[in-house]
């Protein structure tokens, strides 16, 4: 693994040379992971905004109408709210920051603290003796009380036509549709081809939240040529799974969005609702693993 200065567009990133890919990691912009490139294949998998310059989300930035591209982190929550007094920005705090960085003989680390909201966040990036681009997190709360937070990955893959999501899911399950340009949020029974990507030439949109744990920790889009990119996660920490998928209403892009997340439903008070309250009472620590087979 060879970790070296670079470029994104136009602004600075950290380049991760592995085995079998390459990853961009952008320290500026909430530490994302802005590429993920499979060497073999010579295939992008994340999807990336058409824009030649990099349109930053900052403190105030409306996150759809930025970059919106590659794998943010979400944390304390999805959707704007105010939790005991304290605002809750809009994709989360820390995608909106900037981290620091130390390049290390085998691994990259990448920390924040959070002085409004008082946690340290640190993510460490590595490869395993597979190929597989690991990262492990490590949240701590500096508070005295319990920080209510909930953190989820937000994983844009590019997708095709006749692709499909592989969820850790049986036909049947309890699935939650909480949001659609075109039709009412619902509940109902999971059938897999809930989460095919066919579309038309009409863009829209929709998001779907599992509402049981999830039964293992991988999820994966497979392409009509049948590779996959597969994200694997700790389903101890995090238990829940969200599906957002994107049929070019932003952007003009079309992706899936993988979360994995300690709470569904984007925030704390709607998780509550739905029967899920997980505070951080000291450290949250997991660990998230990316590949293509």
């Amino acid at each position: 693994m060879k970790i070296t200065e670079s470029s994104y567009k136009d602004i600075f990133a950290l380049e991760i040379e592995g085995e079998k890919y390459t990853a961009r990691v952008l320290p500026s912009e909430g530490a994302k992971l802005a590429s993920y490139f499979d060497k073999g294949r010579r295939k992008e998998y994340l999807v990336q905004n058409p824009s030649e310059k990099y349109i930053p989300l900052g403190r105030a930035g409306e996150f759809e109408r930025c970059e919106c591209s590659g794998f943010d982190d979400m944390f304390p929550t999805i959707d704007p709210t105010v939790v005991d007094g304290r605002e809750y920005p809009d994709h989360g705090e820390v995608a909106r920051v900037s981290f620091s960085y130390e390049i290390r003989s085998d691994s990259l680390l990448l920390t924040y603290f959070s002085e409004q909201l008082g946690y340290s966040y640190e993510k460490t990036l590595f490869e395993d003796d597979d190929g597989k681009l690991c990262i492990n997190y490590r949240i701590e709360n500096r508070n005295s009380s319990p920080l209510k937070a909930l953190f989820a990955g937000h994983c844009l893959v590019r997708i095709e036509q006749g692709g499909r999501v592989i969820a850790p899911f049986s036909e049947g399950d309890a699935i939650d549709l909480v949001y659609d340009t075109e039709r009412e949020p619902a509940s109902m029974p999971y059938k897999p081809d809930m989460l095919s990507t066919v579309w038309g030439d009409r863009p829209y949109a929709k998001k779907y939240y599992f509402s049981g744990k999830c039964r293992d920790g991988s999820v994966a889009y497979e392409y009509p040529s049948g590779d996959r990119f597969v994200l694997e996660f700790d389903k101890e920490k995090l238990e829940y799974l969200g599906i957002w998928m994107d049929f070019g209403k932003i952007n003009g892009t079309y992706s899936v969005g993988l979360e994995p997340c300690s709470l569904g439903y984007d925030t704390v008070q709607e998780a509550k609702r739905h029967g899920q309250e997980k505070d951080i009472e000291k450290t949250l620590e997991f660990r998230l693993k990316i590949s293509v087979i």
